[in-house]
């Protein structure tokens, strides 16, 4: 079953704003809908959107929680 209400940003370029512009839509669609959950997937290698929600030394011990390091 598709997700209702999917979305995706993506661009190869550096620097284009991606984590930023993630961070304020999820904050946003979360607080005008707060009986939905709300889940935002990071796929960048750098975890910069990890960062910003989770804090440095939390997003690292999640990334290898889910590594099973």
């Amino acid at each position: 079953m598709p997700l209702e209400g999917s979305y995706a940003v993506w661009n190869n370029r550096g620097g284009s704003g991606k984590t930023n512009l993630t961070y304020h839509l999820a904050i946003k669609y979360a607080y005008r809908n707060p009986d939905k959950t709300v889940l935002v997937v990071d796929m960048c290698p750098q975890a910069d959107l990890s960062h910003a929600f989770l804090g440095r030394k939390k997003s690292l011990n999640m990334f290898a929680f889910l590594l099973n390091v």
